[in-house]
């Protein structure tokens, strides 16, 4: 759990990328995203569906 808390600081301490911002989503992911069901995205991520 020590690791954990030192990853997530490591996280929260390093450079993020400006990418993607609003305009970015809006215009190039959102659209992509129409015909994605969430049970394919859920098997994608390796998750469950309840």
């Amino acid at each position: 759990m020590a690791n954990d808390e030192a990853a997530k600081r490591a996280w929260r301490s390093s450079p993020k990328p400006d990418w993607p911002d609003e305009n970015t989503y809006v215009r190039q992911i959102q659209p992509r995203l129409v015909g994605v069901t969430i049970s394919a995205l859920a098997t994608t991520l390796g998750v469950s569906v309840l």
